[in-house]
């Protein structure tokens, strides 16, 4: 069979610094290394002409930082951001889907490539789902619904037949929908955690065998029994597992 491979690239003002991460990737037989930029703005004009499946990302750049740059990237690829600053890893939580040092482990760089691989294979195999319009129904009497912003929905629960969905601006909205029609039309990296609770994958921060925690609500869901060993499976090599 033949491997599938995923093209990578680096951006960082200081190369150098990207060593052992670079290292590492040529370990990993499935990564490709296409290019190498220290120039932000010149690696801004490589990508609007052909993406990259992983993109391992400095932040703090002259001229044109890790932020500005993948915000203006029309086809965004999956961004690991690499820094020796800790606080970029929650300042830059929307625009990446991993966050390494730049001097770190094997193992760690492992986990956190198996995760971001997973979120590449989710957001490739179901564009349609992705970019489908999901519209929810607000009242069976009426016939209203409200057109569900996707990308910004962090969870959804269900209680007495009523699923409420909260947003990542604290807001929330109910409808009525059965949680199984729901999950059948939200993209990939949505997933049943309990029989009462889906969550965005975007949004975990930290799990155990029991309770999920997310970004920007700071809810705690709990974990059902029998959609532990999926979710277990979704978050194996998870770098935030307890």
């Amino acid at each position: 069979m033949i491997e599938k491979k995923y093209t990578v690239a680096f951006v960082d003002d200081n190369p150098i610094e990207m060593r052992f991460i670079e290292l590492f990737v040529n370990d990993r037989s499935e990564l490709v290394c296409v290019w190498i930029e220290n120039d932000p703005i010149q690696a801004l004009d490589r990508l609007l002409k052909e993406s990259v499946d992983i993109l391992f990302l400095d932040i703090d750049m002259p001229g044109l930082n890790g932020v500005e740059l993948v915000n203006a990237i029309k086809v965004k690829p999956i961004v690991i951001v690499c820094s020796n600053h800790n606080h970029f890893a929650y300042e830059t939580s929307l625009i990446q889907s991993g966050y390494l040092p730049k001097i770190t482990s094997p193992e760690i760089f492992n986990k956190t490539i198996d995760r971001a691989l997973l979120e590449f294979e989710y957001k490739n195999n179901h564009t349609e789902r992705i970019n489908r319009v999901v519209s929810i129904p607000t009242s069976k009497r009426d016939g209203s619904y409200f057109i569900l912003d996707v990308e910004n929905m962090v969870y959804a629960s269900i209680e007495d037949k009523t699923i409420s969905f909260f947003f990542n601006d604290g807001t929330t909205k109910q409808g009525n929908i059965s949680m199984d029609s729901l999950i059948n039309q939200l993209p990939a990296y949505f997933i049943r955690v309990h029989k009462s609770y889906l969550i965005n994958l975007n949004y975990v921060e930290e799990f155990n065998l029991s309770i999920i925690k997310l970004k920007k609500l700071d809810h705690k869901i709990p974990i059902g029994r029998t959609f532990l060993k999926n979710v277990k499976r979704l978050f194996k090599g998870s770098s935030n597992s307890n």
